[in-house]
């Protein structure tokens, strides 16, 4: 919720948005705001790792809300077979979306996204990094 508030969206939890497992404010926001949706069942596994594909739908959301759209191509991930259904759409807009030559979210080499594979603080780090340079880039326009 950081990078949301420092472009500009700050937003109240309303009472009807719960998880019998989190209540923490910021994935509370995320919830109200369409970027988390928990893991079924009314919980959210606060402490569960997040994987690649999750990771990618959260910040595809994350970038609709701030008016970020695919810009370029998406990229033609050798293992699209093995991402979710629903988070398919995400991994191909999430490629899609460029500042400059840097997708928000890349691969992991070999032409291979690795949707299973564990989403690290680094990596988190450097794609909220991007979506932030690319928001202030739109702005800037």
């Amino acid at each position: 919720m950081n990078l949301l508030k420092a472009c500009g969206y700050e937003t109240e939890v309303k009472s009807d948005i719960s998880f019998k497992d989190t209540k923490n404010k910021k994935v509370l926001q995320a919830a109200q705001l369409g970027i988390v949706n928990g893991v079924g069942n009314g919980r959210f596994a606060p402490n569960r790792p997040v994987t690649r594909e999750a990771a990618a739908t959260m910040l595809y959301r994350a970038a609709k809300l701030l008016g970020i759209s695919p810009n370029t191509e998406s990229v033609a991930f050798s293992d699209m077979d093995e991402v979710s259904p629903w988070a398919r759409e995400a991994v191909n807009c999430i490629s899609a979306m460029k500042n400059g030559e840097t997708a928000i979210m890349q691969g992991v080499g070999n032409n291979t996204f690795s949707p299973k594979g564990m989403y690290s603080n680094e990596q988190s780090y450097i794609t909220m990094l991007r979506i932030f340079n690319l928001y202030m880039g739109i702005l800037t326009k």
